[in-house]
């Protein structure tokens, strides 16, 4: 809710009611509350429990009534997909509270400071007098001054809790009402405070056109009605004695004759159609500052996360999804990266070097990471949790029963039974395949065994036996069982085991490790750091190592030649951290890139 449009009116018998509320929502929730629109042009409204609880909770007379039996009007807004609904009361109890505090405070307690010289007199009116024959003096109005001097006028109020008010006061002529005038406001209530003062001038000028309409309307009526033939029978029945009557006797006297609390709007009017006009009004002022007042939310310049993403346009050239590789900044992932990472930690060393640190430098060097596993789902979420330590310019993932190189993707899964490129050299190959001690442990009942071979077309003579006893299992019918048997507990890391088939040659101890390996090892295996915070503190690193990858790109391309040494020397970056810093240039955007390139073009077009 941005905003909500309501007429009120103080009744002579109820009290302060809403006539009419007109609000906006979304078309898609338009069926939850509207049925199809009946040949009169009006929408019967879903008889919700709330919504029929508030149309009968409060009692009403023909003055204070709108809208009947759920009845309203829409209006749709098919450029932006919004519904402007008018009902009797609101829809949602949230803006019915709202609007039910807003109207009470408007007609009683809430008073305009307007100076009485600046009060907005939006139609003046000009009382009628009786004509007596003895005399052509027309009647004194100071009750007019009296009532329209203090309340009238446009006051603003509210809190965070109830909501804040443009409220503008208003009275229609009534010639058989108190004081022949309608107390009634018009209000604007909304959440937002800045949104009502910085279009506060919009809002007082389109509500005061629609004042001045009911003015107008109310206006004629009025005089059509003390011109009636038939009101002139009481008046000179009563004139020879007039002047023995103490003052304004005989306007209290003709009011109490005349009165009629029960009358309408439209009959004040005299237009029947006169809330659907107002609907019209109230849609064109909420339709109109919705067009004219867009908002922005301002987050800072665009990471070059978001940029990869918004040139991706959600889907990447090797067939992932960049909502996919988007997944793998969610802490999800983030517990699956420490669950595999204390795995690797726990292999066997190679050149004493772990096997977590040949993973790590391989994967922010831009190697190839090729994971062999059957269980495709469980492949995705290994390679997912690898791409959050890089930027995602750099993730390219597939899963493919046919090997793919490195420039095609540097995270690759694939089946055990994949047969990989002679020429694919310098890549790390890791199989993950599961325990077969917890096969048996996953058996299902020798009912589903039965029906799973049978409707996969095999047979098995005899269950497998869970005794420790019978240790010596098959290895071919265990793999065959694993592709057959429906698991009753989806499997997951800790059911297998990781083994490090293939490495690169330079994981020898006289190359150095990265240093952006070291941290982000120490970050993966503290256990002590909640998934949030490591979540927060890898893309800090990440963010960080990105811009130094910029400074270096930019520095790169200039006309002058700089030693890209000293720079790397400056920012305490190794030679193996200048491998990191190339490949993470990958990562930069390709907008990123034309921008540099743009802006270096035209100084050595003003050097020229």
């Amino acid at each position: 809710m941005q905003a909500v449009l309501a007429l009120c009116y103080f009744c002579e018998t109820h009290g302060p009611r809403v006539l009419m509320t007109t609000q906006s929502i979304s078309e898609k929730l338009r069926q939850d509350y509207c049925l199809p629109t009946t040949s009169k042009g009006l929408s019967t409204f879903v008889s919700a429990k709330s919504f029929r609880t508030r149309l009968t909770e409060e009692s009403r007379c023909v003055a204070c009534t709108s809208f009947i039996d759920g009845a309203g009007v829409i209006t749709d807004d098919i450029e932006v997909g919004i519904s402007y609904i008018t009902t009797q009361v609101a829809l949602n109890d949230r803006v019915y509270n709202l609007v039910k505090y807003s109207c009470l405070h408007s007609l009683s307690c809430e008073v305009t400071t307007t100076p009485k010289d600046n009060i907005p007199k939006l139609s003046p009116i000009k009382s009628r007098a009786v004509q007596i024959p003895e005399s052509n003096k027309k009647w004194e109005s100071p009750w007019e001054e009296a009532n329209a001097e203090a309340k009238d006028g446009v006051i603003l109020f509210g809190d965070d809790e109830h909501g804040y008010t443009l409220s503008y006061t208003f009275r229609l002529h009534d010639y058989k009402a108190r004081g022949f005038s309608r107390f009634l406001s018009l209000i604007l209530v909304s959440i937002d405070k800045l949104f009502i003062t910085s279009n506060f001038h919009f809002f007082v000028s389109t509500m005061s056109s629609t004042i001045r309409f009911l003015q107008m309307e109310s206006n004629m009526v009025f005089d059509r009605e003390q011109n009636d033939p038939s009101n002139e029978v009481l008046k000179q029945a009563a004139a020879s004695r007039a002047s023995l009557l103490p003052a304004h006797f005989l306007r209290t006297y003709v009011t109490k004759l005349e009165l009629d609390t029960s009358r309408s709007l439209a009959v004040i009017t005299g237009r029947a159609d006169i809330f659907t006009q107002l609907h019209m009004f109230m849609v064109c002022i909420l339709r109109t500052q919705t067009r004219l007042c867009k908002e922005y939310l301002l987050e800072g310049v665009p990471t070059q996360d978001m940029l990869v993403m918004k040139e991706r346009e959600l889907k990447t050239d090797d067939g992932a999804s960049a909502y996919d590789i988007s997944c793998s900044r969610c802490l999800d992932c983030f517990e699956t990266l420490r669950k595999i990472a204390h795995m690797l930690e726990n292999l066997p060393k190679i050149n004493g070097q772990s096997v977590l640190e040949i993973v790590l430098t391989q994967l922010v060097t831009g190697g190839q990471i090729v994971l062999k596993c059957r269980n495709e789902a469980l492949s995705k979420r290994f390679l997912l949790a690898l791409s959050s330590l890089l930027p995602l310019g750099c993730v390219r993932i597939l899963y493919s029963e046919e090997y793919r190189h490195v420039f095609v993707s540097n995270l690759f899964g694939c089946p055990q039974e994949t047969e990989l490129s002679p020429d694919a050299i310098d890549i790390v190959v890791l199989l993950l395949d599961i325990l077969f001690d917890r096969i048996h442990s996953r058996q299902p009942m020798a009912e589903e065994r039965e029906t799973c071979s049978l409707s996969s077309g095999s047979c098995i003579s005899s269950p497998m036996s869970t005794s420790p006893k019978d240790d010596n299992v098959d290895e071919s019918l265990a793999k065959h069982l694993i592709e057959i048997l429906p698991p009753t507990k989806s499997f997951d890391f800790e059911d297998y085991v990781f083994t490090l088939i293939a490495y690169p040659k330079y994981t020898a101890p006289k190359y150095g490790t990265p240093t952006i390996v070291n941290r982000y090892k120490q970050l993966i295996l503290d256990d002590d750091l909640s998934f949030r915070v490591l979540a927060s503190v890898v893309g800090n690193t990440r963010e960080q190592w990105l811009n130094k990858a910029k400074l270096i790109y930019q520095l790169g391309r200039q006309k002058e030649g700089i030693d890209l040494k000293k720079v790397l020397q400056i920012m305490k970056c190794t030679k193996e951290d200048g491998t990191v810093l190339l490949f993470f240039q990958a990562g930069l955007s390709y907008t990123y890139k034309q921008q540099v390139m743009g802006v270096i073009k035209k100084e050595r077009g003003l050097d020229k």
